[in-house]
C-alpha cells in the first residue's frame, strides 16, 4: 500500500517495498505457525502460552526501557486511557486467536487473523483522515480478496 515515503527507514523503490512486504508476510506466517504448534501439537493452554510470552516480553521490554524512565513516565501520563484500552483489547484478541488455533486448522484462522490490518487501515483512512484513501481502499480490497482466497481454497 505504501512505496513512496520520504522517511529514510522505508525502502525507496517498489522492489524494496515488495521485499519488505514479503519479509513481513514470512514473519507473520512464522509466528502464526509457531502459535499453532504451541497450542495444538504441544497442547499448551492458550492462557498459559500467552502468560509465558507476555512474561518474556515484559522482561525484554524492561531491559530495553530501564534507561528511559522519563520517556516512559511521559508516555504513561499522556496516554493512560489509550494504554488501558490496548492493555485490555490486545491480549483479548490474541488469546481468542490462540483458542481458535487450538481448535481449527491454521488455514482458516490465519487469514481471519489478518482482518485486523484491514480494520486498522479503514480506521486510519476514516477516523484519522490519513490521506490517499482511494488507494488504501483498493489495496485493502486486494488484501481482502487474498484472505478470502486463502480461506476458501
Amino acid at each position: 500500500m505504501h512505496w513512496r515515503s520520504r522517511h529514510p527507514a522505508w525502502p525507496r523503490t517498489r522492489t524494496g517495498a515488495a521485499l519488505l512486504a514479503v519479509a513481513t508476510g514470512v514473519a507473520i506466517a512464522g509466528y502464526t505457525l509457531w502459535d499453532k504448534h504451541a497450542v495444538d501439537a504441544l497442547a499448551l493452554s492458550p492462557l498459559v502460552y500467552y502468560w509465558g510470552t507476555n512474561t518474556a516480553n515484559a522482561i525484554l521490554l524492561t531491559v530495553l526501557v530501564r534507561n528511559r524512565r522519563g520517556s516512559v513516565r511521559l508516555a504513561w501520563r499522556t496516554s493512560k486511557a489509550h494504554a488501558a484500552g490496548v492493555a485490555l483489547l490486545s491480549p483479548l484478541a490474541y488469546v481468542l486467536i490462540l483458542f481458535a488455533l487450538a481448535r481449527a486448522p491454521v488455514s482458516a484462522v490465519a487469514p481471519a487473523r489478518e482482518l485486523s490490518i484491514l480494520i486498522g487501515t479503514m480506521l486510519g483512512t476514516t477516523v484519522l483522515a490519513e490521506g490517499e484513501g482511494a488507494r488504501r481502499v483498493v489495496a485493502s480490497a486486494a488484501i481482502l480478496a487474498g484472505i478470502v482466497a486463502l480461506a476458501v481454497g
